[in-house]
Order: structure tokens, then C-alpha cells, then sequence
């Protein structure tokens, strides 16, 4: 695992830079996914030419954080998770020694803030999102029934 040059996939993605945060829309999946601004780092030096070792000196330089090589394993994890590590790349499926969260924490304390994070969601279909919804949409549902008006 020393060596190993982690990859990301590119292909079939569109990526978005939003201040420190990147969103990249998977295609073919019809996910989105919002990686913090470590996870973002990570992504963008996953290319295959560097090393974890090289990749936690690099993310350290840019954010910040601590030269920890658990954190860059972390976030591969969290990258492997979504998909969006490329296959023949993968890393093992057991987490790097001190790569998990609690001990991420323990070791970085208030660094820990900075954990990778990707977040997902699925997009729904063109079709399902116009769909309309048979009964009353809003907060406070049908109003009052019109009946007939009182005559004097």
C-alpha cells in the first residue's frame, strides 16, 4: 500500500468549483456529490501519478491540515464509497491503519474539523420530477369548502 497511486474517475463527470467545496455530477449515475474542501483536494491530486505520502504533503500545503496520511486514506475511502474512485485503482477494501474517523479525531483533535466529506444525493428522473402530486400541496393543505352565500 506505500506505493499505491490513487485515481479518481473523471470520465462521465462534470465537476463544479463553489468556494472551498467542489460538486461533481455523475452522469452516468444521475448522483451528485459535494466534497468539502479536503475531499475536494484529494480528488483533484487523485490522478494516479502521486502516492498518498505525496498527496497528504501537497493537501497540508494547500489547506492547511496536518501532513497525516490516515486523513488522505479517509478520504479515498469516502471517494470509494460514492463510486467515484476509479476500479482499477481502488484501494484495499480494509481502511489504512488510523484512517478511520475516531481515530482521525483522537490523533488531529480540532483538526478534525477538516475531515474529507462527500456528500450524495440522486437525481431524480426529468420525468418523476414533473410529476404532480394528487393531493394538496403547502403547509396549511385545502382551504375552507365555498358553500352557498346567505341571502337577507
Amino acid at each position: 500500500m506505500a506505493d499505491f497511486r490513487p485515481a479518481v474517475r473523471r470520465d462521465g463527470f462534470r465537476t463544479e468549483s463553489l468556494l472551498d467545496e467542489l460538486l461533481v455530477y455523475d452522469l452516468e449515475r444521475k448522483k451528485a456529490h459535494c466534497l468539502n474542501g479536503t475531499a475536494a483536494v484529494v480528488y483533484e491530486l487523485g490522478d494516479g501519478s502521486r502516492s498518498v505520502a505525496e498527496i497528504a504533503r501537497t493537501l497540508a500545503e494547500r489547506t492547511g491540515v496536518p501532513a497525516d496520511e490516515g486523513l488522505v486514506w479517509f478520504g479515498l475511502d469516502q471517494l470509494r464509497q460514492q463510486g467515484l474512485l476509479d476500479t482499477g485503482a481502488a484501494p484495499p477494501a480494509a481502511p489504512a491503519p488510523g484512517s478511520t474517523r475516531r481515530e482521525l479525531m483522537t490523533r488531529l483533535g480540532l483538526a478534525a474539523a477538516v475531515l474529507p466529506a462527500v456528500l450524495s444525493i440522486s437525481l431524480p428522473r426529468p420525468a418523476s420530477a414533473q410529476l404532480v402530486s394528487p393531493g394538496p400541496t403547502g403547509p396549511t393543505g385545502p382551504g375552507p369548502t365555498p358553500g352557498p352565500t346567505p341571502t337577507t
